[in-house]
């Protein structure tokens, strides 16, 4: 959720309109609109309250078709609904990622015009409509105003993240993020104990609502708070085996190569 701009096209930690994440409507409010085509963006869906609740009190809907939706078939995995396999909007991303990492191997610089073709045509489209990104200096602005995500990995350029950013809210829910962080060789983003604000859903009141069995809801503050949806600590996701990082290779492709006179060597690790 915090990953989504505002839609002045600034981050939640620099925008002057964000107004915090205490209420759904303070979360959603004056946010990318974007959020709202992907999460519900008017009420919490809670363990304990609601039947189709969240882990984390923040649903999604990114692709439900409301013609259906309460029709068996419409949760069921016969679901007729059409899934995008490759869209336009994936082209443009790979495309602006491409133009931004060229100049760290000794390519051109990242244009205006390389955003202008890529990330600022998604901005553009009816019902989104937030500024565009600007490049300064190799480094990302908005309306002229040069920024640095203050949460931002050291280890990566601003304008990199910018991009990266970008593909990650645009892709939301597509099965992307994975082979990304791959990519990036950025696996540790997953780690739940280095990074804990990932195991951190909505901030809710216990008291707000009477009658519900939230016993089994662990918040951070204890009766309020934020809602963690991994509580055990040897349930953390943790990551500590870089050779995840390659799949291994099955042992009947092993065994057919080298039944054909040829020793396929397993990736480092397994």
């Amino acid at each position: 959720m915090d990953s989504y701009l505002l839609d002045d096209g600034l981050p939640i930690s620099i925008s002057p309109e964000y107004q915090g994440d205490k209420s759904i409507e303070e979360v959603m409010a004056s946010r990318d609109p974007r959020i709202y085509e992907t999460f519900v963006s008017d009420s919490l869906r809670i363990n304990g309250i609601d039947f189709n609740y969240s882990t984390t009190g923040y649903a999604t809907h990114k692709f439900l078709n409301e013609d259906i939706m309460d029709d068996p078939i419409g949760s069921s995995n016969l679901n007729p609904t059409d899934a995008p396999i490759i869209r336009f909007g994936e082209v443009l991303l790979n495309y602006a990622e491409a133009a931004t990492e060229l100049e760290t191997v000794g390519g051109p610089a990242l244009t205006q015009a390389d955003l202008d073709k890529s990330i600022n045509v998604l901005r553009d489209r009816p019902g989104i409509m937030i500024p565009h990104l600007e490049v300064a200096g190799g480094q990302p602005a908005v309306n002229g105003q040069v920024y640095d995500d203050p949460a931002r990995d050291a280890d990566v350029p601003s304008m990199i993240w910018e991009i990266r950013r970008e593909r990650r809210i645009e892709l939301m829910m597509e099965g992307f993020r994975l082979d990304d962080l791959k990519r990036w060789k950025k696996l540790n983003y997953v780690d739940m104990v280095d990074y804990p604000d990932i195991n951190r859903g909505a901030w809710i009141v216990k008291a707000d609502y009477p009658g519900a069995n939230l016993d089994n809801l662990v918040l951070t503050e204890g009766d309020e708070g934020y809602i963690i949806p991994v509580s055990a600590s040897e349930s953390l996701r943790t990551f500590d085996d870089p050779r995840v990082y390659l799949s291994p290779i099955p042992l009947d492709q092993i065994t057919l190569y080298k039944n054909n006179g040829v020793e396929l060597e397993q990736n480092p690790g397994w």
